[in-house]
């Protein structure tokens, strides 16, 4: 979690992803509230420039919980140009307690 959090911060600015066909310029990564759910949680929201209309950007969202040495990674996107607000709460809180119902963890 801390690799994830230094790598956040390290890629505020932006990054470039080598797709199959394109690349596909990231141009800010910032934080975004967590679940308080889990040992510990991060999140962050992408802001993307569309590939064929480098006018318009698009949103990803990632969330990551941790709970003991187990992550739980949840990424949602978009393709539209409206900001969603990020990964479904309640998709999040259903899968964190499939999660526990399957390992017995009550964290």
């Amino acid at each position: 979690m801390a690799a994830l959090a230094t790598a956040g911060t390290a890629c505020a600015g932006g990054f470039t992803e080598d797709r199959a066909l394109t690349k596909a310029r990231y141009l800010k990564v910032e934080p975004v509230k967590a679940p308080a759910i889990g040992d510990e949680a991060k999140a962050f929201r992408f802001t993307i420039q569309d590939v064929k209309n480098k006018d318009l950007r698009l949103y990803e969202y990632l969330t990551v919980l941790r709970s003991g040495s187990t992550t739980l990674s949840f990424r949602a996107d978009v393709l539209d140009t409206k900001d969603f607000g990020g990964v479904p709460q309640e998709v999040v809180t259903a899968q964190w307690e499939k999660f526990r119902a399957a390992t017995g963890s009550g964290a």
